[in-house]
C-alpha cells in the first residue's frame, strides 16, 4: 500500500517579527494620513494667500488707473456731450482752450488733450511740465 506521507512542517515567523511588521505598517499608515491632511490644509492656505494677493494687486491696479486716467475720463465725458463737440465755428471752439489748459495744469500726469471734430478737423493741446536738466 501507499506509504503515509509525513506531515509538512509550516514555517512560521516568530511573534516578535509579526509584531514588528504590524507596528511598521501602523506607523506607515499614520504617516500617510498625516501627510495627506497636511498637504490638503497647506493647499487651502496657499490658495487663500494667492487669492488675497491677486485681490490686492487688482485693487491697487484699479486705484492707479483711476488716479492716472480718472481726470481724463471725466473731462472726456463732460466735453463729449457738451458745447465743444457741437460747435461748428473753429473760433468758438478755441474759446474752450483756456479751460482745457487749466485742467491740464491741474493734472500734471495728463500730458495732452486731443479734440477731433466732424469733417476731419481737430486740435491738440499739450500741457507743459518743468524739466530739470541739472548741471549742463
Amino acid at each position: 500500500m501507499l506509504a503515509a506521507m509525513p506531515p509538512k512542517k509550516i514555517k512560521t515567523l516568530p511573534l516578535h517579527v509579526h509584531m514588528f511588521i504590524m507596528f511598521v505598517t501602523l506607523v506607515l499608515l499614520v504617516c500617510g494620513v498625516q501627510i495627506w491632511i497636511t498637504q490638503t490644509s497647506l493647499n487651502k492656505v496657499l490658495l487663500e494667500a494667492n487669492e488675497n494677493l491677486f485681490e490686492r494687486i487688482a485693487s491697487e491696479t484699479r486705484s492707479n488707473m483711476s488716479f492716472h486716467f480718472g481726470p481724463t475720463f471725466s473731462i472726456v465725458d463732460a466735453y463729449s456731450s457738451g458745447e465743444l463737440i457741437r460747435e461748428t465755428d473753429p473760433d468758438k471752439r478755441f474759446a474752450f482752450a483756456p479751460e482745457l489748459m487749466s485742467l491740464l495744469s491741474a493734472h500734471r500726469h495728463v500730458l495732452s488733450f486731443k479734440a477731433a471734430f466732424l469733417m476731419g478737423s481737430g486740435w491738440l493741446l499739450l500741457g507743459y511740465t518743468m524739466v530739470s536738466l541739472g548741471n549742463v
